[in-house]
This record gives structure tokens, sequence and C-alpha cells, in this order.
């Protein structure tokens, strides 16, 4: 099972498609689990993102046409562009950018 940890302190289980915001709007996808994310600056969209685990055990993320985009962090804080409908994989141990709050990925 993947864990998510964001730099305010907030952790969540991701255990199948999963949306991610500041309040994420159910009626986009009704299945999915519903992670509300604390963040008082506002730069996550209210409906950000959506992390899914592939049939490979894969974590991924897919931008839902954010604001403020969803990026990933490489090597020497190069960040890479997570565009909506492509959706990029998370590794263990990688930052993940929404808007301005970060967290960061584990697995269990």
């Amino acid at each position: 099972m993947y864990r998510i940890h964001f730099d305010n302190g907030q952790e969540f289980d991701v255990k199948g498609f999963t949306l991610l915001g500041r309040n994420p709007d159910k009626s986009v996808m009704p299945n999915a689990e519903i992670i509300a994310v604390q963040d008082d600056t506002k730069t996550m969209s209210k409906t950000h993102a959506a992390l899914a685990v592939n049939q490979e055990g894969k974590l991924l993320i897919e931008d839902l046409e954010s604001t403020n985009g969803t990026f990933l962090e490489g090597r020497q804080d190069f960040e890479t562009p997570v565009p909506n409908g492509d959706p990029k994989e998370v590794v263990p141990g990688a930052r993940v950018r929404l808007g301005d709050v970060y967290f960061t990925a584990t697995f269990d």
C-alpha cells in the first residue's frame, strides 16, 4: 500500500483511485476515494489531481486541469510537469508538487 506524506504533516493511504485537492468534487469520479488537503495559500485546486495504483502495482498521478499544475521533482530539484491526460509514475521517495503543496510517496 502507498502512503503520501504532506509537508504540512497530513498523511494518507492510497489504495486505489483517489482524488486530491482542497475540496475534491466526488462527482468527477463517484467511486473514487477523496483526500482533502489543507492548503492555506489556496494554490491547490479544489479537485487538483488523481492518484491510481495500476495493475502492475505502480502509483500514478495525473493533473486534472489544475490552475497551478502538478510536478514531479527529480534530481537536483528539477521539476517535470504532469500534463492532464498523461499520468506519470510516482516512485517511492519521489516528491510531488501540487500548486505550492508538496508530498512524498512511500510504499509499505
